[in-house]
Parts: structure tokens; C-alpha cells; sequence
């Protein structure tokens, strides 16, 4: 289609125009290559360096114009005068066409033929030979019954208008293709139709996303199910913050489990005509995922079906389902089943009740050191804000709706808060809470509170004992995306507990929070 759009528009324009040259002097009508002339050192007209495109009139200054007339006149006076010999250089840089005559016409262009000139052969036994000359010339008339153009050629943009239909006539096509590609049961991987959805489901939830299992299944442990009639099991995993590379592992991890078991037979992809370890679903709430579904065989005839899907989502959701057990379930069901639970999942997100078990490692963002948390907000729209926090220790939720944890060196407590008078009043009033706390401050390390009016950041920084271990505090409030609502973060240095991650935390913890961290050195 590409091709076509650029034929399309080169076509549009007059063949050849202002690469050739014509030229009537004394009834001889003579066509000149200008690029050709322009490599003959005694007749070249231009300095011009062109590598990619010919020499073109158009694109000549004035006194280029006026040296190419000039070398132009002195090579037809040559040929004429000095008796060059035909097929010489310049007559095929320079030719004459004798004996011009109009063959036909249109809005474009004229078709003319001219005498052909064929050494030991008289002009009257000689041939002719066909040219087209595009009416790009205004005042040229090239033969007897030609009218010059008064103006350049009109364009031919009907082949535009061609292109152009013949490419929706492609892609029309291709999209009923499509259509009843998909309603035939044929797709892009080639799996079969979809499985018919039971009567009877088993709904299960973990970490803001819905199942919806076929069948009244029984809890057996947590993300594990059993159906009683058939035998089948069937298993949930849900991870935040995963990648695609992580997402192709999950999917790979059962042919580890299993082939190391005497009667492991095979293992096949449902996805194998594509590039891609992983393409593209939609799920019933409309999220995109990127899945893949695996089946492992046993000598016995039993199989097990796993799938795994990676949503596009805020917490890049990883999922895997595996179902396993049913002897008396054919292979091409069990793939239907476990499509069937992918494709249904809803990803409700937080909750009160789960927001808790949503702190996962920000791998999603790049980070390795950095975990991401939830926190409860007083706003009704957004009841949660995402907060970082340094990964690899306990993390314990606050009454007050914050949460704090601690690893390599750093502890972060945090919590979403609300201030119409701004962060200042945010600070003071944690200041406060601090020295309520009853803690042994170090005087000297107190300083005061500071505000950036340009980012509407408000600070405190203070230090104080931890039984016998010096501490370095920082108190933040930022700004969350509306007016009044901040995210407040108390920072707090843990000197005796910096290891070899500690660099590396402060450098991700200041990208992940929009904060300046300074990387203070153990004391």
C-alpha cells in the first residue's frame, strides 16, 4: 500500500519533466540530457554536487540557467557545424530529433515520433521512433499541430484517487476476511472454538482480581481448588509487578516440574505461528493481556494445562492458572477451560479488605530495591494512593491508614493526607506528633522548617537517639495531582544497617518519590 501511495504521487506529476530539455532552433527539434552535459567538463553550467537525483532545470539558479542556455546553443552549434559523428557522446547527451511528427495527445503529455538516423543508411529509408514529451514547456510546440501550454501540465491525480481506493478495497477485505476467520473459530494462533461458559461458576478473588471457575468447586488451600465430579484441581497464583520476561518463566516453570517424572511424555505451546512468546487477550472487563497456554502430556493419556497472562495494567498483574487431575477430560477441553478462566477474569483493584496484600516489588517501573504500597485517602474519587517504600523488610500497616517499613539503611513511614492551608501545616504538625513522641532529640540537629514555593514541597529536618543509636530524619509533604492533597513521608536514616544495596536504594527511593535524597555515609 506504501508502494502504491508512492507511485501514486509520482505518477501525478509530468514523466520526465525539467530532466530533459528541448530545444527548436532552424525547424530541428533537439532534446538535451541536462545531467549528462553538466559531467562534460567544457559544457558544465552547475557546481552542484547532486548524488541522489539528476540535475533538474527547475532547481537552477538564474545564472546557472543562463550558462546552461549558453552550453546548451554551443553543443547544438558543434553538432551542426563541426561534423561530429552520429553515436558520438555528445549527440546522445544532445540529440537531434529530425522530422518531428504528432502521433497523439493527451492532457499530459504529446506522443511524437521523429526520423531515426542510422549511419550508411539514407534519412528516407530510415525508421521512426516513438517519444513522449510531457506539455510541462510552457511556449514549446515540439511538432506541426501542436499548441504550446500556456501554463505547467495539470497533475494526474486520478491515479492518486486509484491508489487510494484500491488500498480501502485491501483493507476492507482483509477485515471480512478476518471476520469470518473468527467466526469460522479460526484465529490468529489457530486454536479451536472457544469452550461453551457452565451454568454453575466458583467466583475467588486475590489481590484486586476476580476468578470466575467453572463448576461448584471445593477450597482446598489457598488459591487451590477441586471439583468433585470430574477430580480436576485447579490453581491461582496472582504477582505484582511482574514483566514480560517474568510472565514467559511462570509459563515455562511446569515443563521443569514435570518432566523430571517417569511417565512425562511431551509438552506443546497453544501459540506456535507467531514471533511472539506471548500475544495479546481481552479479558471481560476490556483490559489487554499478553498470555500463552502450555500442555503438558503423560504416558497415561492425563494432561495438565497451564496458562499465564500479564495485565497491561497499573500493577502489571502476572496471573497463572493450571488445571490438572481430569483423566476423563480430553486435552483440547482443558485448553478451553483454563481460556475460558483467563479470558473471564475482572480486575477489581484495591479494596479495603485486600489493599494490604498489594505491596509488591516495583519491578514494573524498573526499580529492584523499591516496593510500591497502597495507603487509604480521605478522597472519595481515588481511595488509594501509591507510595514507595524500601524493599526487603517487614512492612506494617498503621491505624492512622500509614504504613512503614525498613531495609538496607532506610526506613519510610508514609501516609496520604489533606491540608487546605498546605504543606507547611502538614509538617508543623507532624513536627508536633514527633515531639509528643517523647524521643531523645539532639538539639544541635534541628533545623527549620523549610518550604519550596515552586514545587510546593514543604521539609523539616531533625536528628535524634534510638536508644544508643544516632538517627537523621527528614519530613516530607508534596503534592499529590489536585490542590490540598498531599503524600507525607517521614525518611529516617538507619546508620548500622547500610549494606551494599544501600547506594543503590537511595538513588531508586529519590526517582520513585520526586525527592533528593542525600547518601549519607554510616556514622
Amino acid at each position: 500500500m506504501i508502494g502504491m501511495c508512492v507511485a501514486a504521487f509520482v505518477l501525478a506529476g509530468p514523466s520526465d519533466a525539467f530532466r530533459w530539455i528541448f530545444v527548436r532552433r532552424d525547424g530541428v527539434l533537439w532534446r538535451v540530457q541536462l545531467n549528462m552535459l553538466n559531467m562534460v567538463d567544457t559544457y558544465r553550467f552547475t557546481q552542484q554536487r547532486i548524488r541522489m537525483s539528476d540535475v533538474r532545470w527547475d532547481k537552477l539558479t538564474e545564472g546557472e540557467q543562463a550558462q546552461a542556455k549558453a552550453s546548451i546553443e554551443r553543443a547544438i552549434r558543434v553538432l551542426c557545424t563541426e561534423g561530429v559523428l552520429p553515436g558520438s557522446a555528445l549527440s546522445r547527451v544532445v540529440q537531434c530529433l529530425p522530422e518531428p511528427r504528432l502521433e497523439s495527445e493527451s492532457k499530459w503529455a504529446w506522443k511524437i515520433s521523429y526520423q531515426t538516423q542510422t549511419p550508411g543508411v539514407p534519412p528516407e529509408r530510415g525508421g521512426r521512433r516513438v517519444l513522449q514529451v510531457a506539455k510541462a514547456y510552457p511556449g514549446l510546440a515540439p511538432a506541426v499541430g501542436t499548441v504550446p501550454p500556456e501554463g505547467p501540465a495539470p497533475g494526474r491525480w486520478g491515479f492518486g484517487v486509484a491508489a487510494v481506493l484500491l488500498m480501502i478495497l485491501l483493507t476492507a477485505g482483509g477485515y471480512m476476511l478476518g471476520v469470518a476467520l473468527e467466526k469460522s473459530g479460526g484465529t490468529e494462533s489457530g486454536r479451536p472454538v472457544r469452550w461453551t461458559e457452565p451454568e454453575i461458576t466458583t467466583q475467588y478473588q486475590s489481590m484486586g482480581v476476580t476468578f470466575h471457575l467453572p463448576g461448584a468447586l471445593v477450597w482446598t488451600e489457598e488459591g487451590s481448588f477441586a471439583d468433585p465430579e470430574t477430580g480436576m484441581v485447579y490453581t491461582v497464583t496472582v504477582e505484582l509487578g511482574a514483566t514480560e520476561e517474568m510472565a514467559v518463566d511462570a509459563l515455562t516453570e511446569p515443563i521443569g516440574e514435570y518432566r523430571l517424572r517417569p511417565d512425562f511424555d511431551s509438552f506443546s505451546f497453544a501459540y506456535t505461528n507467531t514471533d511472539q512468546d506471548l500475544v495479546k487477550l481481552a479479558t471481560k472487563d476490556r483490559l489487554s493481556c499478553l498470555h500463552n497456554l502450555i500442555t503438558i502430556r503423560f504416558t497415561d493419556g492425563s494432561t495438565v494445562e497451564s496458562g499465564v497472562a500479564l495485565a497491561q495494567d497499573l500493577f502489571s498483574t502476572l496471573v497463572r492458572v493450571e488445571v490438572s487431575g481430569g483423566s476423563q477430560v480430553d486435552e483440547e477441553t482443558m485448553e478451553h477451560i483454563v481460556l475460558y478462566i483467563l479470558e473471564g477474569m475482572e480486575f477489581t483493584g484495591p479494596t479495603e479488605e485486600n489493599y494490604q496484600e498489594m505491596y509488591h516489588l516495583g519491578r514494573e517501573e524498573g526499580y529492584t530495591l523499591v516496593g510500591i504500597a497502597l495507603v487509604p485517602t480521605p478522597y472519595e474519587e481515588d481511595p488509594f494512593l501509591r507510595v514507595p517504600l524500601p524493599y526487603g523488610g517487614e512492612v506494617t500497616y498503621l491505624e492512622d491508614g500509614g504504613v512503614v517499613a525498613q531495609a538496607h539503611g532506610l526506613r519510610i513511614q508514609a501516609r496520604a493526607c489533606w491540608s487546605p492551608e498546605g504543606p507547611q501545616a502538614i509538617v508543623e504538625e507532624a513536627w508536633a506528633q514527633v515531639q509528643a513522641e517523647n524521643r531523645d532529640l539532639y538539639q544541635d540537629g534541628i533545623f527549620d522548617s523549610e518550604y519550596d514555593a515552586e514545587t510546593d514541597v514543604a521539609t523539616k529536618q531533625f536528628s535524634f537517639w534510638e536508644g544508643d543509636e544516632a538517627r537523621i530524619s527528614f519530613l516530607v509533604a508534596q503534592p499529590m495531582r489536585d490542590e490540598g492533597r498531599y503524600r507525607f513521608m517521614e525518611v529516617t536514616y538507619i546508620p548500622e544497617e547500610m549494606d551494599d544495596d544501600y547506594p543503590t536504594l537511595i538513588q531508586e527511593f529519590s526517582h520513585a518519590s520526586d525527592l533528593y535524597l542525600p547518601e549519607l555515609e554510616p556514622f
